[in-house]
């Protein structure tokens, strides 16, 4: 394409030999035209990121809706099971004890699961929150030791929790910390049979900020080392045979990961295949301070630009 040179009028220049008229029209309307081809292609990009955005919304509204009308009669079907197991227990009949303990756990486990599938709606439509508060670390401890013994002991594993912190008060979500350790076990103990889970906790800083290092161990199957970098990706897990053999949705590590992140920390792992894994889980134990200290510079820097505005 050629150069079109403008020059002001005042100077005097002889045009002869530049940019003739028909040729100015040319390129004109090339330009002109290579710049409705991009505008025009920009403009079906974005609807069709807007309908795959759309799309989503769509999924996810579904699964959470979805998940709520499952959600609210299995609640009520575990607890209905609960009583007749407790009435079996009652009255000697084992074999009525049996079955309703069947129900119960295979109905918590598909409430599990379904939990999962809210979570996952929640982080894709931006409405998953994180509430810390300050509460005393020795219960949720308690808390988390009162599921994880049962959970373990399904598979004939023992379960052992070594504490080596004296932290009496933590300030971060209760729930979510609580959700991800007991992922973390419950995986543990999916995936070994007759074997060992510890959970060790102990102090650990990282760039100057105090947290707790949760480490849960196991003696299990372990994981291939070119599939560990996959086992936090939603929908999957390290072996697609994972899956058919022993269930889930493969979203619970990606959620795990997703709530460490929003407790100011972190998951890693670490396995050999036919020894056993270790999920290595580090979280603020101050994450309101954390999060002032964070948001007050941009507070002020804010007020400032509205004041130099004004």
């Amino acid at each position: 394409m050629g150069a079109l040179t403008l020059v002001p009028l005042s100077m005097g220049v002889d045009f002869t030999g530049t940019l003739s008229g028909a040729g100015l029209a040319v390129e004109v309307t090339v330009a002109v035209g290579a710049i409705l081809a991009i505008v025009a292609f920009q403009a079906v990009a974005q609807e069709r990121v807007n309908a795959a955005r759309r799309e989503n919304e769509a999924k996810s509204q579904f699964l959470a809706t979805m998940s709520h009308e499952l959600r609210t009669p299995l609640t009520s079907i575990i607890a209905y099971a609960e009583e007749l197991a407790f009435s079996a227990e009652e009255g000697g009949r084992e074999r009525d004890l049996h079955d309703a303990n069947v129900i119960v756990e295979a109905s918590q486990h598909l409430l599990g699961l379904i939990s999962e599938l809210m979570d996952f709606s929640k982080i894709q439509e931006g409405k998953f929150e994180i509430e810390a508060r300050t509460f005393q670390f020795a219960k949720l401890i308690d808390k988390v030791s009162a599921v994880a013994r049962p959970l373990a002991a399904r598979n004939g594993n023992a379960f052992s929790i070594e504490c080596c912190t004296k932290l009496e008060e933590i300030d971060t979500d209760e729930a979510r910390l609580r959700q991800c350790l007991l992922n973390l076990i419950s995986n543990a103990s999916k995936f070994t049979h007759d074997g060992t889970i510890r959970l060790r906790i102990s102090d650990e800083w990282r760039a100057d900020h105090r947290g707790l290092l949760f480490e849960v161990s196991d003696t299990g199957i372990g994981i291939e080392k070119e599939q560990m970098e996959r086992i936090f990706e939603r929908f999957r897990q390290a072996d697609e045979t994972v899956t058919r053999r022993y269930g889930g949705t493969g979203l619970g590590l990606s959620i795990v990961r997703e709530i460490a992140a929003r407790l100011g920390g972190d998951v890693s792992v670490k396995s050999e295949v036919g020894v056993g894994s270790c999920f290595s889980l580090w979280v603020l134990t101050d994450l309101r301070r954390i999060e002032r200290e964070v948001m007050e510079p941009q507070t002020q820097l804010k007020t400032n630009k509205e004041r130099a505005a004004a």
